[in-house]
């Protein structure tokens, strides 16, 4: 989600909502160095998290998401597949109920901390994972479809 303007503390999900000008389907690729995935919080602290990169889909104006779309970002579905096998499937409420809720959930997290700048215009924010994070490998070519949202999917090839 791309912000036009700050959203307000306990904004209601209309009001976040109208402080964001484009949202953009993506996909995070997540890494860790420890064996097994066998970590504890401060060790992903120390070793710069999990976070490798994000994959940003085409932005979508928010006016082009319909009117229900409130309600279709908690409902709408997504398929992930690797080489034309579905993987994985999740929906939008995997992300905290959805990602407008998991939004809402941090800025109202964010001013309850005494030292930490409210969200501001012009900020990209990250909604969550919708479904697990499965390994990956070179020559692999992994798409997502979205059911029941205006966005695209996407499509991500890992070189050899």
């Amino acid at each position: 989600m791309h912000f036009r303007s700050a959203p307000p503390a306990g904004a209601s999900l209309a009001e976040v909502w109208d402080s964001i000008d484009w949202f953009a389907h993506g996909i995070e690729i997540v890494q860790s160095h420890f064996p097994g995935w066998k970590f504890q919080a401060a060790d992903t602290i120390a070793d710069s998290a999990l976070h490798a990169t994000l994959l940003v889909g085409e932005p979508q104006d928010v006016n082009r998401l319909g009117p229900g779309v409130i309600s279709d970002l908690e409902r709408f579905a997504i398929t992930l597949s690797c080489g034309g096998d579905v993987r994985e499937r999740g929906r939008g409420s995997n992300a905290l109920g959805s990602p407008l809720l998991a939004v809402a959930h941090l800025i109202n997290v964010i001013a309850k901390q005494p030292h930490a700048l409210p969200l501001q215009a012009g900020e990209i924010v990250t909604t969550g994972t919708l479904t697990a994070a499965l390994p990956i490998n070179a020559g692999q070519i992994w798409t997502t479809k979205l059911d029941g949202i205006a966005l695209p999917g996407l499509s991500v090839s890992f070189g050899v």
